[in-house]
């Protein structure tokens, strides 16, 4: 693998840690269903 893979796997590794330990730390009802509601309105603009 390009070092710059491994790069993207590890941020993206420690992005999935951090979203995790911010979700469990700030326990919502729905913290599944806030997670998605934050990346649909941050990164995936095709569903509006």
């Amino acid at each position: 693998m390009p070092d710059s893979s491994i790069d993207f796997m590890l941020a993206l590794i420690v992005f999935v840690c951090a979203a995790f330990l911010v979700a469990t730390r700030y326990q919502t009802e729905h913290p599944l269903t806030d997670l998605r509601r934050w990346l649909t309105a941050h990164h995936l603009h095709r569903r509006h």
